[in-house]
């Protein structure tokens, strides 16, 4: 149903207090939204009850800094929580923070029989029985279906190239039959709905890239991950609702050992969206076991810079810049500069790098699948020499030092352990 309520108050002022309550009745019994008690204004007080019968289980999760008072009683056959805070102060954006809503005061509700396991039943006694849910769901069961694409198999298998050649051929091929629709997801179709036309998500481009790199000899397990967007999986609430999406874990016989998202075009072997660089992914194993995976270990990158230039008697600078990325700071630069179309726009944001005019710029491997990229930029600047000192500004300014993240200096709000 619709989620915003209207009210005309014409005569608020700053220092006016506003109180509104209201009720909302719930149809299905795994819609209950959360309940924030903090955002951008302060709160003077506030009260959330929830009341749902008392045979249906439900799991709640409290969250935030303000303390709130919590009650709990029966009534004809319903369970009524009641929640209250007192002086919520409010809650300022802040930066480098992926997911606002996990530090925000909150009460969560998981709604479901702890007791079973299915689709429409979010909630489970433990890890393990949502790990043997998805060894038997389509996730996995499609990965070790034979594929439909077969004879191009053979074809790309007939090269006899290295593991990670090979690998990568299966991947740009797969992403010449389906074109993502940019859409993510752990349920992935029926390979018989792919044909040379099809859009599908990402969990439909992961699993045939699997299923094929099974048949080719590679052993691929699906790792499932809660986007660090929707914030940190809580390892004492197990669920089968907790993942935003998979990625592969392919390992040859000739000792590649990689991790995948076979959808992203920024990615490669080990190279993922930091989004998906977190703390406890979950790698299910066909036969229903599992083990906690740390993503965020991937979160590597080195980035390389040198400059030539001369400067002439006049305060003519001219010269060229040379720009290499690896790993996590090349999937930046080919979000960054790969979808730039306008020439004026990429010399406008070079400026603001480089401190002075780009001329020409040349891109390496911005295209590509692979684990780095790179530019050089051939510039101009022109200094002031009226002065008996010319004074030279250095192209590459350090924005953020590593004390702004250390325990002891720390100036950022960090929200996970994240070496980058």
């Amino acid at each position: 149903g619709k989620q915003e309520i209207s009210y005309y108050a014409p005569e608020v002022h700053v220092g006016s207090v506003i109180e509104i309550s209201y009720t909302q009745t719930y149809t299905a019994f795994d819609a209950l939204n959360d309940f924030f008690f903090q955002r951008k204004i302060p709160v003077n007080s506030c009260t959330y009850s929830v009341k749902f019968p008392n045979w249906l289980g439900n799991r709640r999760t409290v969250h935030g800094q303000t303390p709130l008072v919590f009650s709990s009683y029966s009534v004809d056959n319903k369970v009524i929580q009641t929640f209250k805070g007192v002086d919520i102060p409010s809650f300022r954006s802040e930066p480098m923070v992926y997911c606002p809503d996990q530090y925000i005061s909150a009460v969560c509700f998981e709604i479901g029989n702890p007791s079973v396991v299915g689709a429409d039943q979010a909630m489970c006694s433990d890890w393990s029985v949502v790990s043997t849910y998805y060894s038997i769901s389509p996730i996995t069961t499609l990965l070790h279906k034979n594929t439909t694409f077969r004879k191009e198999l053979r074809e790309i298998l007939a090269r006899n190239e290295d593991e990670a050649t090979t690998l990568s051929s299966i991947i740009s091929f797969v992403r010449s039959k389906v074109r993502w629709n940019r859409e993510t997801g752990c349920d992935p179709l029926d390979f018989s709905f792919i044909g040379e036309s099809f859009y599908g998500n990402s969990a439909d481009i992961n699993t045939l890239v699997g299923s094929m790199a099974t048949e080719a000899g590679f052993t691929v397990t699906p790792v499932l991950l809660r986007y660090r967007t929707d914030g940190a999986l809580r390892e004492d609430c197990p669920s089968l609702a907790a993942f935003s999406t998979f990625i592969l874990h392919v390992v040859g016989k000739d000792g590649l050992d990689v991790y995948l998202d076979a959808a992203d075009p920024l990615g490669h072997f080990n190279v993922l969206s930091d989004n998906c660089l977190t703390v406890n992914a979950m790698e299910v194993f066909p036969n229903g076991s599992y083990s906690w995976v740390d993503l965020s270990s991937l979160a590597n990158n080195v980035t390389t810079y040198s400059v030539l230039t001369t400067l002439s008697p006049d305060g003519k600078m001219e010269g060229r810049m040379y720009c290499q990325y690896y790993n996590v700071a090349s999937y930046n630069f080919k979000e960054v500069f790969g979808s730039i179309t306008e020439y004026d726009e990429l010399v406008d944001i070079l400026k603001g790098y480089i401190s002075a005019d780009a001329t020409k710029v040349t891109f390496s491997e911005l295209k590509d699948y692979s684990a780095k990229s790179g530019m050089t930029v051939d510039f101009t600047k022109t200094y002031d020499t009226s002065a008996d000192i010319v004074t030279v500004k250095p192209f590459l300014v350090n924005l953020i030092s590593d004390a702004a993240f250390r325990k002891d200096t720390r100036s950022l709000p960090i929200d996970f352990a994240y070496p980058e």
